[in-house]
């Protein structure tokens, strides 16, 4: 098990003790006859032997069939509709590498990053040293990873517009991992292809359910050759998320949770399919916005805000806040609300580096467990200590 994994060990512990036997699949006809319903987050997964069927994630899945490795990723940025890339993975020394639809050099062993929420799946899985470029290196926050950045093993190839073509060219990735905000921001997807690296679109982000985001470690298991070993993480850390779900359950009422706060008097609250809002329910709070629609963001007045967190019994994800004057910073009277008076406002910088990188962002996609242990904690607990929070801190 990776370094990440095995860093949880210890008294206080949520780590994972043992591995599921996967789960038996139904046949992929099925999957095709029932696309078009909506799946439950508690359907099993589907596996032939010609196709893999994710359990929770919406945006991937991997067809094996004829002893070849087929990635399908779905829709990879917000908006796209019945958008399908597919990607095949391929030993360059094969003759047909360059006949298959986008190949993709396999095993892999050099990769360059654009999200830092891909080199938590990497490293997971003990493939670090594959790593040759990453996007926003003073981001990171893994001490190993920066380790590498430091000592000029591992460079910062640019942003979006600011890609450095030339550097990225000379590192000669086996594949480029990437990620699209809209249609329009994939211009630079192109200019990579035509001097001819090897490009993959992952849209980790884009799920609406906290596993479903994890479960794209499935994903980086078969680039780097190892997916028995991505099973195991996955299974792993789905039994300890669902068992702090019925920890969450066994409470007879949750608070109710106010997020965020605002930008230029803006406040912005997702949609109650959102996965954050799905981590919420799933730790027993109630979210004060569950009448939103859909899993993006809205616009809300401030002064609608306020008046929604009077009464709120917590008050999390603070943004920039990491005290509670930095709050008043944002405007005197929230100083009346109810978390501020009580001391229940938590904000997940716990894990922050001296640069701004995030572990929450980071290794947090790949450990939501860790994440809804903490808001157990929160929800259900007088008084919490910063001791008992892995990503969380109380502001003070």
């Amino acid at each position: 098990m990776s370094k990440l994994l095995r860093s949880y060990s210890g008294k206080n512990s949520l780590h994972l003790f043992s591995i599921n036997q996967i789960i038996p699949y139904f046949l992929f006809a099925l999957v095709l006859i029932f696309a078009s319903c909506k799946n439950s987050q508690t359907e099993k997964s589907t596996q032939t032997d010609n196709n893999i069927e994710p359990k929770y994630a919406k945006g991937f899945n991997i067809d094996t069939s004829n002893k070849k490795i087929t990635i399908n990723i779905f829709n990879p940025w917000q908006g796209a509709h019945e958008v399908v890339y597919k990607y095949s993975l391929v030993n360059k020394k094969n003759p047909d590498f360059n006949k298959v639809d986008n190949p993709i050099p396999y095993p892999v062993k050099r990769v360059i990053c654009m999200s830092s929420s891909h080199v938590a799946f990497i490293d997971a899985l003990g493939q670090s040293n594959t790593l040759v470029g990453l996007s926003g290196t003073k981001y990171v926050y893994n001490p190993n990873i920066n380790k590498e950045i430091d000592s000029g093993a591992l460079v910062d190839v640019g942003y979006d517009q600011g890609l450095n073509y030339e550097l990225i060219t000379s590192l000669k990735p086996d594949v480029i991992l990437c990620y699209g905000v809209s249609e329009e921001s994939l211009s630079y997807l192109n200019k990579l292809k035509e001097l001819g690296l090897h490009v993959m679109l992952i849209g980790d982000y884009l799920e609406n359910d906290p596993l479903g985001k994890t479960e794209w470690i499935k994903v980086f298991g078969y680039l780097f050759g190892v997916p028995q070993k991505a099973d195991s993480i996955f299974n792993i850390i789905e039994q300890k998320y669902n068992s702090e779900k019925t920890i969450a359950s066994k409470y007879q009422s949750g608070p109710t949770v106010f997020l965020n706060t605002p930008f230029r008097d803006v406040w912005y609250f997702p949609g109650n399919d959102n996965y954050f809002v799905k981590m919420i329910k799933d730790a027993g709070g109630r979210y004060l916005f569950s009448n939103l629609k859909g899993s993006q963001s809205y616009p809300i007045s401030t002064e609608i805000a306020y008046k929604s967190g009077l009464n709120a019994d917590v008050w999390i994800n603070t943004g920039t806040a990491h005290s509670k004057a930095d709050i008043l910073k944002f405007d005197p009277r929230f100083a009346t609300l109810a978390p501020f008076a009580k001391d229940k406002i938590y904000n997940n910088y716990k894990r922050m580096n001296k640069n701004g990188g995030n572990d929450f962002w980071e290794s947090g996609t790949l450990n939501p467990h860790l994440i809804l242990h903490d808001l157990v904690t929160i929800f259900h607990n007088v008084d919490v200590q910063d001791s008992c929070l892995y990503y969380y801190s109380k502001l003070k």
